[in-house]
């Protein structure tokens, strides 16, 4: 080990110690998904956008479900990740497992950028 936290080691093996995809079944799946933390915003866009449900994971806090519409000419995925990290991250690694590959997360937890400030 290199570095002094073994997260920041760069690692090339492409299968995880626990693979979800070795459980998982890959469904029919858009590439692109959006992760939001607003549980208003994804109920407005299933409204306004006539989203259906692609798949509905169901954990102790109640059923997650997955949702597609269709973007500027793309299948788009969509779902809230729930409240907590562990929760959010097996969501991630279910849809990941299912075939999404590119994400973006909407949250309000703040941003990784030191030059963005509060409001902007």
């Amino acid at each position: 080990m290199n570095k002094k936290f073994p997260i920041l080691e760069y690692d090339s093996t492409r299968i995880a110690f626990i693979e979800p995809s070795k459980v998982i079944a890959p469904l029919d799946m858009p590439e692109f998904c959006v992760i939001c933390f607003f549980k208003d915003a994804i109920d407005k866009v299933v409204t306004e956008h006539n989203a259906k449900v692609l798949v509905t994971d169901y954990w102790e806090d109640g059923p997650h479900p997955i949702y597609e519409i269709q973007y500027c000419d793309k299948r788009l995925a969509f779902f809230h990740p729930g409240v907590g990290a562990p929760l959010a991250a097996g969501l991630l690694e279910k849809v990941i497992a299912y075939g999404c590959r590119k994400f973006m997360v909407c949250g309000g937890c703040g941003v990784l950028d030191k030059h963005m400030t509060v409001g902007s």
